[in-house]
């Protein structure tokens, strides 16, 4: 009778202090994230995003974007096309079919333009591509 008496009690504060152990413990990140919560994003989607200076990027080509270059002339032959680039550092850069730039890179070459496909991140971390046509121009001096 005394046993049952003890397991009854037993019984009873389990069910009465568990809930409030439980309730009681909390997560201790440590400085780590919580892995029950989305991982923060850096760039939200009404936030531009805004590239690092020129002297924090790639040398050459690969460190211009494609809204710093302009058409300076186009050259090419029956086999492959080849476009001249005037950067944003005031150097002319050669580009074919396929080159990197910072932002994207030479999807084609015609005796008119070049289209270049630019890769864009946002906030939502999707990584989605444009089409942008340069025309070949002259500038005034």
């Amino acid at each position: 009778m005394k046993e049952g008496k003890v397991i009854l009690l037993v019984v009873g504060l389990l069910v009465v202090c568990l809930p409030a152990l439980c309730l009681a413990q909390s997560y201790q990140s440590q400085g780590k994230r919580d892995p029950f919560e989305g991982p923060k994003e850096q760039v939200t989607a009404n936030q531009m995003y805004t590239p690092p200076p020129l002297d924090r990027r790639p040398p050459g080509l690969t460190g211009l974007m494609i809204a710093e270059v302009t058409v300076a002339g186009l050259a090419g032959s029956q086999q492959e096309n080849v476009v001249i680039l005037k950067g944003a550092d005031r150097v002319s850069y050669l580009a074919r079919k396929g080159s990197k730039l910072f932002d994207g890179y030479v999807a084609s070459i015609t005796s008119e333009e070049v289209i270049f496909v630019r890769d864009i991140v946002d906030g939502q971390a999707a990584k989605k591509t444009t089409k942008i046509v340069k025309r070949l121009y002259t500038e005034d001096k």
